[in-house]
């Protein structure tokens, strides 16, 4: 019987809107009130579940509700800037799925694909579909990885560069800090060994690349990359991320999905509950699942969520804080590696509504 990790990450939207989660400080139990959270307790009594994260010790009083636009391009603009020279030898739109009644368009040159949408452009050369399923079965299994390899063709610093470089000239400089993983030889055998246990994989060859992750940041808060949808209110959101690939012979994918407006406007301000008790919030959830082996808490991270849209035009965001945690599955049919893990994540609205990834 093949074992299965399963790394599931759960975020809890709660009734007074939370601060970043960042350590600060030695102790792993105290929040912004100085008092050890029940959370620890509570999870002592929940079998084959444990906490392993650290806490901030202080957060912010009162955080902003946003409201964003979803960013429009200069189609000629932008083709200039990515297709250059080459010759355009097909061009075709297709209905949105987003944007009723709307049109995105793609264009081929050579063995590139160009998409634009508004909030959303696609850079693809299309001979890296291997880099490109790589990187996908890294999101879905590995999100906890710190992939730091450097590569030989450039360091991790100059294939960030060069991605910031094309984000300038498009105007998007509201940036995380990256995500970088990198990929080399040995590392892609692995993986496809993993994803594959049988043996049965085509060897990887002798090509490396960096994937690179940014998100959008407002009032120092990313927006989240996946989708959230509201189980009473009915709002599904939009993900919004940007991800790139880079080898030796230059940006094999630049994806940008759910890209807003720079300019923005503060809605009300929600008050912040101390993260001891937004933890507790956390905890008080897993209660109510069985966890059949161990699972593990072990990180949080602050976002904005898009709770709310005006006709796929404006959109609110709120913010909550990120609780990740990863356990251990036994399945006789799951086809990957014993230490492969999968990502799910469910979320709990500021009206202790719950939500789920959609």
């Amino acid at each position: 019987m093949l074992k299965k990790t399963a790394l599931l990450s759960v975020v809890f939207m709660l009734a007074i809107m939370l601060s970043g989660c960042f350590p600060d400080g030695s102790s792993p139990y105290l929040g912004n009130s100085g008092q050890i959270s029940d959370a620890w307790q509570l999870a002592e009594s929940i079998e084959n579940f444990e906490l392993d994260l650290t806490l901030p010790q202080t957060s912010p009083e009162e955080l902003p509700v946003l409201e964003l636009g979803i960013r429009q391009w200069d189609t000629e603009k932008v083709l200039e800037m990515f297709m250059g020279d080459k010759e355009i030898t097909d061009r075709r739109e297709f209905d949105s799925d987003y944007y009723d009644g709307e049109k995105y368009s793609v264009y081929w040159a050579d063995d590139v694909m160009f998409v634009i949408e508004k909030g959303r452009l696609s850079y693809t050369r299309l001979s890296g579909t291997r880099e490109r399923s790589l990187c996908s079965f890294l999101d879905i299994y590995y999100e906890n990885e710190p992939y730091d390899v450097e590569c030989s063709f450039m360091t991790r610093e100059e294939a960030v560069g060069k991605v910031r470089e094309i984000l300038d000239k498009l105007g998007i400089t509201n940036l995380s800090e990256p995500d970088v993983r990198g990929v080399d030889v040995p590392l892609a055998e692995k993986l496809l060994k993993k994803s594959s246990p049988s043996g049965n994989y085509e060897p990887w060859g002798d090509d490396e690349f960096y994937y690179i992750t940014f998100f959008q940041v407002y009032e120092d808060i990313p927006i989240n990359r996946w989708n959230v949808r509201g189980l009473e209110n009915k709002y599904v959101s939009k993900e919004s991320y940007i991800t790139a690939i880079a080898d030796k012979n230059g940006i094999v994918e630049l994806s940008l999905s759910g890209i807003y407006s720079a300019e923005y406007k503060q809605g009300d301000k929600v008050s912040v509950t101390s993260a001891s008790d937004a933890l507790t919030t956390a905890v008080s959830n897993m209660a109510e699942t069985d966890f059949p082996t161990l699972c593990t808490m072990y990180g949080c991270k602050l976002i904005y969520v898009n709770t709310a849209n005006d006709k796929n035009i404006s959109f609110t965001f709120a913010p909550v804080w990120e609780f990740s945690y990863c356990c251990c599955y036994d399945s006789g049919n799951f086809a990957y590696a014993a230490d492969n893990r999968t990502i799910e994540r469910s979320y709990v609205d500021y009206k202790n509504n719950f939500l789920k990834e959609y």
